[in-house]
């Protein structure tokens, strides 16, 4: 898998351009209906003063999704909960991604909340999953060809826009990227990265963007491994084929089986990583712009009892 060595581009930004949010929506209290809030002594907050925010997507075994959300500030963390975000989706898929638009209100959404999601299930049909505002559920099925996707993440920009793509993991190896045009509907443009050589990649999750030597867009994702691997890729917009790589850490990332990547002020990044039985583990990387491993530190396990069902990607 190993194609070549980073090429050192200038940083983007912690999110895309086009999804234009400052610092104060990044890092907005969350929602007073939260199901619970856990501040226990197990939920360590990210190093010195810094303010960070991840969220945790899943969908439980009553078919409902779920979002765990960690906060952390000025040396105080807690971890919220909300096991009831819309009624029931009538599956568990079995690979899940947030679509983003402008929100509530937006043409671009499914729901009128503007909180919209694609989901696969277990069938191959691809559907678009929109929240109303009373938390009830309308869903769309978009698509009935995706049975050969095993894993969805998003770019998070505003669909419709430059960026805003869907790359997916396929159960024969390969990596796609599709275009997520504006409007609720399927995303298109099959963009076909490598018919194969993926099969060892078991997470997939965006982390930022940057500005490549050659000044296209490059979009950086985080990947673990079978092996155990913790890899750092880099997609020119332009030309996704031609991807670069760095290993950040050889061993010990085996057992995750879903990270989301949110973001603190400045460079630095809050990740969540589950494992099969529902342990949850917070990570904390000082400085996202180099993929170093001395750059991570691992902050524990903050929860228990999390859904088996949680999905990869970035998650503000």
């Amino acid at each position: 898998m190993q194609k070549s060595t980073r090429p050192g581009p200038a940083r983007l930004g912690t999110i895309v351009a086009t999804v234009a949010l400052g610092a104060s929506a990044l890092f907005a209290p969350v929602a007073a209906n939260a199901d619970s809030a856990t501040t226990a002594a197990s939920v360590k907050p990210t190093p010195g003063t810094s303010s960070c925010q991840v969220t945790m997507r899943g969908v439980s075994s009553t078919q409902r999704i779920v979002s765990y959300t960690y906060s952390s500030e000025n040396g105080k963390a807690t971890l919220y909960t909300s096991k009831d975000e819309g009624g029931q989706i009538g599956f568990v898929p079995k690979a899940f991604a947030k679509k983003e638009s402008k929100g509530s209100g937006s043409p671009d959404a499914l729901g009128p909340t503007g909180n919209d999601y694609y989901a696969i299930a277990p069938d191959g049909n691809l559907w678009l999953i929109g929240v109303n505002h009373d938390g009830s559920l309308v869903q769309k099925k978009v698509n009935s060809t995706w049975g050969g996707v095993r894993s969805i993440t998003a770019v998070p920009a505003i669909s419709g826009t430059p960026g805003a793509n869907l790359f997916a993991l396929t159960t024969a190896g390969g990596l796609n990227r599709y275009t997520i045009p504006a409007g609720p509907t399927a995303p298109t443009g099959t963009t076909v990265i490598s018919s194969s050589g993926w099969q060892n990649i078991k997470t997939l999750s965006y982390s930022h963007s940057v500005i490549l030597p050659s000044q296209d867009a490059g979009d950086v994702f985080i990947a673990t491994a079978k092996d155990g691997r913790l890899i750092e890729y880099t997609f020119p917009r332009k030309t996704p084929a031609k991807w670069t790589s760095k290993v950040v850490a050889a061993s010990s990332w085996q057992n995750i089986t879903s990270m989301a990547i949110g973001s603190c002020l400045g460079d630095a990044q809050a990740w969540i990583g589950t494992l099969s039985n529902g342990d949850a583990y917070l990570y904390y990387d000082k400085n996202s712009a180099t993929p170093l491993q001395s750059d991570l530190a691992g902050l524990g396990r903050i929860a228990t009892g999390w859904t088996p069902n949680t999905f990869s990607g970035w998650s503000m």
